[in-house]
C-alpha cells in the first residue's frame, strides 16, 4: 500500500480540520495505507514537526498581514521586491525541509489541508506546490 503524507498548519487539536484528519487517518489505515503527519504544531500527535509551517509564527503572521491586509511592513519603491524576497526565503527553506520529509517517509501521496484555500501562512503554498 501507499505512504500518505498529511500536511496542515496545526494538527492534534479539537478544531474541525484536526478532527477530520483523524477520521481520514482511521479510514486510510483500515485500507492498509500508512499515514504520516507533518505540521507546524502537532498538538498531541506523533509526526514530523516543521515549525515554519505554523501559522502563528511571527514570520508567517507578517507575510499573512502583508499579503492580505496591507503591505505596511514593506513600504516604498522596493517594498514589493523585499516582500517577495522574504516570502521566497521562507518558502525556499520550507521546500527543502518538506523534500527531506517526503524522502525520509517515502511519501507516495500528499493530502494538503487548507494550504492553498486558507493560506494562513502564505509561504507554505509555494513550497508545497514545488514538491507536489
Amino acid at each position: 500500500m501507499s505512504n500518505i503524507g498529511v500536511i496542515h498548519f496545526h494538527l492534534g487539536g479539537t478544531d474541525g480540520v484536526s478532527l477530520e484528519i483523524d477520521k481520514w487517518r482511521h479510514v486510510l489505515e483500515k485500507m492498509g495505507h500508512t499515514v504520516h503527519y507533518c505540521a507546524g504544531d502537532l498538538g498531541t500527535l506523533d509526526g514530523t514537526l516543521i515549525p515554519e509551517i505554523y501559522h502563528h509564527r511571527e514570520d508567517g503572521l507578517r507575510l499573512y498581514r502583508n499579503t492580505f491586509i496591507g503591505r505596511d511592513d514593506y513600504p516604498g519603491d522596493d517594498g514589493v521586491a523585499q516582500y517577495r524576497a522574504d516570502l521566497e526565503a521562507v518558502a525556499g527553506a520550507l521546500d527543502a525541509t518538506l523534500r527531506v520529509w517526503v524522502c525520509e517517509k517515502q511519501i507516495d501521496f500528499i493530502i494538503p489541508n487548507n494550504v492553498w484555500s486558507v493560506a494562513a501562512n502564505p509561504a507554505v503554498a509555494p513550497a508545497l506546490t514545488r514538491i507536489m
